[in-house]
């Protein structure tokens, strides 16, 4: 309480007065969101004074705006979230830019609405409607409920609906940046709003014909995603005898769907039609072909059904389609195969051609009458070459005296089925004037086989013209081989009379109508096989049996014509002076591919390389090649051609032009951006298989020969630029002029393949020209930058079209004489820019680590070294190690331009001969050192600081040994700087490191300072002449430093930061000399000298401490004394300093005199110091014997014990 009294409430009634007031404040607030706010003046939104019954306000949250006539108000920010918005007949509401009006509920607009750049928002959470014309510039919809277009609604910018269901009422409109959409309609804007999905197409997707009680598919196209599809859509049209059909399935989803049904029974058509119902919709729930029953229906494609089915002695993995007919029809002509015609013919002059007999509803081929000679061939094209094909038939000979019999044939379809020799002959072989025939007859054309039911018993027998046999039998089943005209048709194998007998000639009604079985499998067409089978009852019985029709015809003595693209299958009658009736029923013919008389579609087409070689047996590649076949890499301006089949489901379409030549465009399309998809994903798209042919020569026109094997060898193409990657697109022509083309779908080859240049032609410098040892220009070594350019091998007048990146090969960099050693060559061209006709490509920051000058070598592949310019990765899409579709690697195929025995180039290509000399490259630096050489220089006094390189001293005149050092920017010597590529250097002194402040320090001189460019070997060069001399005999020690400048103006002196990254070898140079003490004494005892170097400091002469180098000369062995002698030992006996001093040893002369010692330097002393008396650098010293030695005065003392 105290508290609250602090704050000013005296007691709680005040409390609870400001607690009733802040409700009642709060109250009123919440009941403002709910007025109604009307225009009353044209002013901005926001002005309190544009409205009335807002509370002296702007429209609040939730409150319901009006706009009213004769009053205009621009939202001029953007507004509260309010209710309705209407807008009066007479009223205006002006939108701002980059402002936005919310509501939640309605807008109506019976006035104006002006939108300018402002954007209107739809965010309630019940249904709102937009009323009235109006355009906005940009609308926004965030409504789960939705929004119903209640008129006619324009948005001319951004249109944001959001996941908000829309309603498009009758008659109205939504127009979305100029796309209208026409009510009524409902959905989610989007792919498909309110556009009603259709059906583009339903398409068999089994093969047709097919068989009875099996499952076939159509594949069901829609223009849109759709949902809701089911079998409740589809019908089935059964037709021709089909019956008990059903839908079994229906898969897919999106626009794609798949509908599996059961063929039933019976022979004729089955079809699969879409019927409408309103339940197929799409994404914005609109159904198929709008609202309403029907509009939407689609028929489709037809499967013809044969009731026949495949026999049970089908190899196993073998998929046949079989074409059947019963004959149980009045005209023979159509038949269900194919619904095409029989070719019947005569040549007996009876006027009788084969017909269905009414009475016995079979396919009647003689009278049993004398004399008959007739033939009927199947209405179909059955592929020879990789085909498996049985032929069954009922076979009827009865009513007669026995003869001659029924031959099935097959025959070359490209050759018209004419029928052979009657008689014995059978229809099928010869007869001749020479055999005893009486007459000449030539076999059935282009026969390969002949398989007779021989009654009477002459089909074997070798007379009337017959090749081969084993005599007259009667009864019998019997085997020729090919012939044409007068030849061949020889015997390969039969049975003996058989029991029970071929025909009944006793019967009155067709007998006796055993089964009857021909195959000729020739999957593997070099080793056909053939074989007759028999039922009369009890199943199937071999009756003969050629494994391999090859090896039994040459084992006869003859040779059996290679399989056809395409056989026809007949059915030869004959009587003679014996007779029978010859009747066939149940015709059942499978196969593997069966074609109509009307030729082939293909399924598809492929091209592979010219190099691909005949399979076994054929004049084409297999079909195996076809499928996974690649074409191979090619040349620019090198003609080439192109293996093109096209293909069935299973194999090579051999029938594709057995009735007319067919023609097909082939063109060359690039696909380096892999618009094709790639090889392991090939996506032969619209637009993929209209891309323009990439050059004139990369079109040609196939033709499929009339009767052909169904692949043939295109015309020659030439390429005259490089492509990286390239496909074959196949479209089939309408005409030989390819002009137009059919509907039937592009194809594209399954491989790609590339064009590589044959070579690069030169290798050129603009810069690195200087083919000598001297002159401009010069480059320095690893850093000197320079250009190379390569220009390839082109065909004149055409683009080069390589735009790939060469590559320098490390191992083909030759040094130009009289360098030896090669260097590495650095840097890298760009990618080749294509010109006419040549590709050129340039890289601007080559570098050399060497010094003279190189070339680039042509290959040589005994070593091997592959070219000094070569590109290996232009052809990658053949030289992948899964295709090898040009040889790669190193070898000199690698890089060949003639096809090898496989028909493949060289993957790679390069220069072919050297490249001219590019230089002149010097050092990119010297450095220097001195060297230490038998002591010189000597180590460093004690106190004093030598430079590190070398860290000791030299007296002043003292030579030194130098070395200079040819290095290139990485620090590597430079081996080639010798010879004529060497250049004399001279030395010069500088005070520090790196220094350019003062040269020749204290004033001094550097004695000797060439280095002659003889000297140089290998880089490098050494002078032991050069030595450093003062001015004044006296000079305190001194750093010097060698520098190294040859006449390139190659200096050690590095350009940047040289006192820390220039290498020149220093050495301390010190005022020297050699100073030998002075020594008296007794005559009777020996005295001793002290030679001592010395070098003289700021403090003045100090023993030079470090010298053990320095060899005395001119001391002698002795020397007289007065009247005495004297003889010397020198301490080291070598005369050679140590530690900077030697011992000189007088003996007692016993007598009194002076001898005086001034040696000299011995020549031989490392760097012959020039110390010499005189000079003031040797101070000779003086021996007096017989004179007393202190201020004792005596001379000699001796003690007595």
């Amino acid at each position: 309480m105290n508290c609250i009294a602090n704050r000013g409430f005296s007691s709680i009634p005040g409390v609870l007065r400001v607690v009733s007031l802040f409700l009642a404040l709060s109250l009123f607030a919440g009941a403002a969101s709910a007025v109604t706010c009307t225009s009353i003046a044209s002013r901005d939104w926001n002005n309190r004074n544009s409205w009335s019954g807002c509370n002296n306000g702007q429209p609040p949250a939730g409150a319901t705006v009006i706009i009213a006539s004769g009053t205009t108000i621009t939202a001029d920010s953007n507004t509260n979230i309010v209710a309705d918005i209407t807008i009066n007949a007479g009223g205006t509401l002006v939108g701002q830019n980059n402002r936005t009006i919310s509501l939640t509920g309605n807008f109506t607009n019976n006035g104006t609405f002006t939108a300018s750049n402002g954007t209107v928002a739809l965010v309630g959470t019940t249904m709102q409607t937009i009323s009235g014309t109006t355009t906005f510039a940009n609308l926004t919809l965030n409504n789960p409920s939705g929004v119903t277009i209640s008129g006619n609604v324009t948005v001319t910018g951004t249109f944001n609906p959001g996941s908000t269901p829309i309603d498009i009422t009758a008659g109205s409109t939504l127009t979305i940046n100029g796309v209208v959409y026409t009510g009524p309609c409902s959905g989610i804007y989007g792919a498909g709003f309110c556009s009603a999905p259709s059906v583009t197409s339903i398409n068999m997707a089994s093969p047709n014909p097919t068989a009875g009680n099996t499952a076939v598919s159509w594949t069901v196209v829609f223009n849109q995603s759709v949902t809701g599809v089911d079998v409740a859509d589809f019908v089935l049209v059964q037709a021709g005898g089909v019956g008990g059909a059903g839908i079994t399935a229906v898969t897919g989803s999106g626009t794609t769907y798949t509908v599996t049904a059961s063929t039933g029974s019976g022979s004729g058509n089955l079809g699969l039609n879409l019927m409408d119902n309103d339940t197929i919709m799409n994404a914005s729930g609109t159904p198929l072909g709008g609202v309403g029953l029907g509009n939407g229906n689609f028929t489709g494609q037809v499967y013809t059904v044969s009731a026949c089915t495949p026999p049970a002695n089908i190899p196993p993995g073998v998929v046949v389609s079989c074409v059947c007919d019963n004959f149980g029809r009045a005209n023979l002509n159509p038949s269900p195969i194919f619904n095409s015609n029989w070719i019947v013919s005569s040549s007996d002059g009876l006027g009788i051609l084969p017909y269905i007999n009414a009475t016995s509803t079979f396919l009647r081929l003689t009278e049993n009458t004398n004399n008959n000679a007739k033939a009927a061939t199947v209405p179909g094209i059955f592929p020879a070459a990789g085909n498996y094909i049985s032929v069954e038939f009922k076979h009827y000979a009865y009513n007669g005296s026995g003869a001659d019999g029924v031959a099935v044939t097959l025959s070359d379809y490209s050759v018209p089925a004419t029928p052979g020799a009657f008689g014995g002959s059978l229809g099928y072989a010869q007869r001749t004037i020479a055999g005893g025939g009486g007459s000449n007859v030539s076999g059935f054309a282009g026969g390969w086989i002949g398989v007779a039911l021989d009654e009477y018993g002459n089909y074997q027998n070798p007379t009337e013209g017959r090749v081969g046999g084993s005599g007259f039998i009667a009864e019998s089943v019997g085997v020729r081989g090919s012939g044409s005209g007068l030849t061949g048709y020889n015997w390969l194998g039969g049975t003996a009379a058989l029991n029970p007998i071929v025909d009944n000639r006793g019967s009155t009604t067709p007998k006796p109508g055993y089964s009857y079985q021909v195959i000729v499998d020739a999957r593997d067409a070099a080793a056909t096989a053939v074989a007759v089978n028999r039922d009369t009852g009890a199943g199937y019985t071999s009756l003969v049996s050629i494994p391999n029709i090859y090896s039994a015809a040459n084992a006869l003595g003859f040779t059996q014509a290679p399989v056809p693209n395409n056989w026809q299958i007949s059915f030869t009658g004959s009587t003679g002076g014996s007779t029978n009736i010859h009747e066939i029923g149940g015709l059942r013919i499978c196969a593997q591919s069966v074609l109509p008389v009307t030729g082939g579609v293909a399924s598809g087409y492929s091209a592979i390389d010219e190099a691909y070689p005949a399979a076994a047996g054929s004049t084409v590649p297999s079909y195996q090649n076809f499928q996974t076949g690649h074409i191979y890499m090619k040349l620019p301006a090198t003609p080439f051609k192109l293996w093109v089949a096209a293909l069935s489901g299973t194999g090579i379409s051999s029938g594709y032009s057995a009735v007319s030549a067919k023609y097909a465009q082939v063109k060359l399309v690039d696909n380096s951006a892999a618009v094709c998809g790639l090889d392991s994903a090939r996506t032969c798209n619209s637009a993929c298989t209209n891309s323009a042919a990439v050059e004139a020569g990369a079109t040609q026109i196939v033709t499929f020969t009339k009767g052909g094997p169904g692949a043939e060898l295109s015309p020659s193409f030439t390429l005259d630029s490089s492509w990286k990657n390239l496909i074959a697109v196949i479209k089939e022509c309408t005409s030989s002029s390819c002009s137009a083309f059919t509907s039937t779908a592009a194809a594209c080859s399954a491989d790609s393949f590339s064009v590589r240049p044959t070579g690069f032609a030169s290798v050129t410098s603009t810069m690195a020209t200087n083919t000598g040892t001297s002159g401009a220009p010069i480059f320095t070594a690893g850093s000197g930058l320079f250009d190379l350019t390569t220009t390839t091998t082109g065909v004149a007048g055409f683009a080069s079209g390589y735009t790939g990146t060469p590559k320098i090969n490390s191992a083909s960099v030759q040094p130009a004489s009289p360098a030896t050693v090669a260097g590495m060559l650095a840097g890298a061209f760009s990618a080749a820019v294509s010109g006419t006709p040549s590709s050129i490509a340039t890289g601007t920051s080559f570098t050399y680590s060497e010094a003279g000058g190189f070339s680039l070598q042509a290959p040589d592949f005994t070593v091997p070294r592959v070219p000094g310019v070569y590109d290996d990765s232009w052809t990658a899409t053949d030289s992948d190690p899964t295709r090898n579709d040009c040889n790669s690697g190193t070898t000199a195929a690698a890089y060949s331009n003639t096809k090898d025995a496989n028909g493949k180039y060289g993957c790679n290509f390069g220069i072919t001969a050297n490249t001219p000399v590019f230089g002149r490259f010097v050092p990119d630096h010297f450095d220097t050192a001195v060297l230490p050489v038998s002591g010189v220089p000597m180590p460093c006094p004690t106190g004093q600081t030598c430079p590190s390189l070398y860290n000791g001293f030299v007296y002043a005149g003292q030579t030194f040994t130098t070395q200079v050092i040819a290095r290139n920017q990485a620090g590597v010597t430079t081996q080639n700087y010798a010879g004529g590529y060497a250049k004399d250097v001279t030395l010069s002194a500088w005070d520090a490191l790196g220094s350019t402040t003062t040269q020749n320090p204290a004033g001094g001189t550097l004695n000797n300072p060439t280095v002659a460019a003889a000297s140089f070997a290998a880089g490098s060069a050494t002078t032991n002449t050069s030595n450093y001399t003062f001015a004044a005999v006296a000079t305190v020690p001194t750093n010097i430093y060698l520098r190294a400048v040859d006449t390139d103006n190659v200096t050690s002196l590095r350009a940047v930061n040289p006192t820390t990254t220039s290498v020149e070898g220093g050495v301390k140079v010190a005022s020297g000399r050699i100073k030998l003490s002075n020594a008296y004494g007794s005559e009777l005892l020996p005295l001793t000298l002290m030679a001592t170097a010395q070098y003289y400091t700021v403090t003045g002469w100090l023993n030079s401490s470090t010298d053990s180098v320095t060899r005395l000369a001119s001391i002698n062995s002795s020397y007289s004394v007065g009247t005495g002698t004297s003889n010397v030992t020198v301490s080291p006996v070598s005369k050679v300093l140590s530690l900077g001093s030697l011992t000189i040893n007088l003996g007692a002369p016993n007598a009194a005199g002076k001898v005086t010692i001034s040696p000299t330097i011995d020549p031989a002393s490392p760097g012959n110091p020039p110390f010499a008396a005189g000079t003031g650098t040797i101070i000779p010293g003086t021996a007096t014997f017989g004179v007393y030695k202190t201020k004792d005065s005596y001379i000699y003392r001796r003690e007595n014990y």
